[in-house]
């Protein structure tokens, strides 16, 4: 019957007379409503939500967790070694510009315009997983970071790195050799890379990263959330399995078995920086007696 009528309806379109022109305008704006309200609704659903997560509240039953870290701090193997456990789900770069993390769900362009939508599809995606979380590096999306700062819901874990001059030639090497992580079984791969080092420029590399946590652990200091600060060292070390539970009973996982952690990576790096760094003697003098000279002979 509906059907009929909006044939005929449609079929009057183009009509001189006043009353089919009128009821033409009704049925165009009658049909849009019946095409449109469900995106309507959906994004409407997801703003009420991200409205009320500003305000501790959820409509989700996943925990949800973000690993907030800077390059070359041991957030591949975290996220790893948290994916291991069947109850937690732990994306990678997923705001990663040039190779995101989940990029068939929505493009590069959304997820750099969108980024607060795109965190609401991340939980919405992972709905069935009772922990989810991702790793977000400081400098890949500035409104992805400020929302969850804000984002009272979402817990933090601050990953960092004691030894930041292992740190900033970590990622030198990376952008020479274009490896990013070393799996079991791949040992071939390690191999001595040596680099010369700015010492200038990785003062400055040092300093930012340094404001960088600052700058996030003020507003979280702030606004009185709890956030977890962990070390790559310790994550490596002897307090290992310790941190580990730390980091399960933070992100709300009852079942705390550090025994199915596992860790697929390896270490890319075992050499001494002697070894590596090509102008040592220039950058050993230059440090002698600051803070970060201890750094160069662990």
């Amino acid at each position: 019957m509906f059907k009929k009528l909006r044939n005929k309806i449609e079929s009057k379109r183009g009509s001189k007379s006043l009353f089919w022109k009128i009821f033409v305008l009704i049925k165009d704006f009658l049909w849009n409503i019946y095409l449109y309200s469900g995106w309507f609704y959906k994004y409407l659903r997801m703003y009420f939500y991200l409205f009320l997560s500003y305000f501790g509240f959820d409509n989700s039953k996943s925990k949800k967790f973000v690993i907030l870290a800077s390059a070359r701090t041991g957030s591949t193997l975290l996220c790893n070694l948290l994916n291991s456990d069947p109850k937690i789900t732990c994306y990678f770069e997923v705001f990663n510009p040039s190779n995101p993390d989940l990029e068939y769900l929505v493009t590069k362009r959304y997820r750099r315009d969108y980024p607060e939508r795109f965190i609401q599809r991340i939980w919405d995606f992972s709905s069935k997983s009772k922990i989810v979380g991702f790793k977000l590096l400081f400098f890949h999306n500035k409104r992805a970071l400020d929302f969850i700062l804000k984002n009272q819901i979402i817990k933090k874990i601050i990953l960092k790195r004691k030894n930041k001059i292992r740190q900033y030639i970590s990622y030198e090497m990376v952008k020479k050799t274009k490896i990013w992580g070393i799996f079991k079984g791949e040992e071939d791969k390690i191999k001595l890379i040596k680099v010369k080092i700015d010492i200038n420029h990785m003062l400055e590399q040092i300093k930012k990263n340094d404001l960088k946590y600052k700058e996030s652990m003020d507003i979280l200091n702030r606004s009185k959330q709890d956030f977890l600060e962990i070390y790559y060292e310790d994550l490596i070390g002897e307090k290992k399995d310790n941190l580990l539970f730390k980091v399960l009973e933070f992100i709300g996982c009852r079942n705390r078995d550090i025994s199915q952690l596992k860790n697929k990576l390896i270490k890319m790096n075992p050499y001494s920086l002697k070894e590596i760094i090509l102008n040592f003697n220039e950058v050993e003098k230059r440090l002698k007696n600051t803070k970060f000279e201890w750094m160069l002979y662990v």
